[in-house]
């Protein structure tokens, strides 16, 4: 990172639902999961991610990445300017909100944080088709 302090990454989520209240400034994270589930493959859903860092000083590249269980690349969600963090004491939010996510077949993936190309956090997220219903028996 080129002598600049590396942010530090304070949390790093994947969710269904993100929302920014610009009077107040607050971030609302709603439906933070770990696992999807899908009838049919290629699945897709709309996912927001969300990231807080700090200790960061300068003008930092950021890209969001989704990579299969192989660590493929699959996706990528590049911020198309770099973002600023004047000071180093100060947390900033890091938002991609409502991304078409593609997951080809079911298996783990990884959401993969990068900053000035360099991977900074990792959430891994199982996708799978839904749990067969159990057996009964006849009574």
């Amino acid at each position: 990172m080129s002598g600049r302090p590396r942010p530090i990454v304070l949390s790093f989520l994947v969710c269904r639902y993100l929302s920014h209240d610009r009077r107040t400034g607050e971030h609302s994270v709603c439906g933070v999961l770990n696992q999807l589930t899908s009838h049919s493959f290629p699945a897709s859903a709309n996912l927001s991610l969300f990231a807080e860092l700090t200790d960061g000083q300068g003008d930092y590249q950021v890209r969001f990445e989704l990579r299969d269980n192989f660590d493929s690349l699959l996706q990528e969600f590049p911020f198309p300017e770099p973002i600023q963090l004047p000071d180093p004491l100060v947390t900033h939010f890091l938002c991609g909100v409502d991304r078409r996510m593609v997951f080809p077949r079911p298996g783990r993936y990884d959401f993969v944080l990068l900053i000035d190309g360099e991977e900074v956090a990792r959430r891994k997220v199982a996708v799978q088709p839904p749990a067969p219903p159990p057996n009964r028996k006849p009574t």
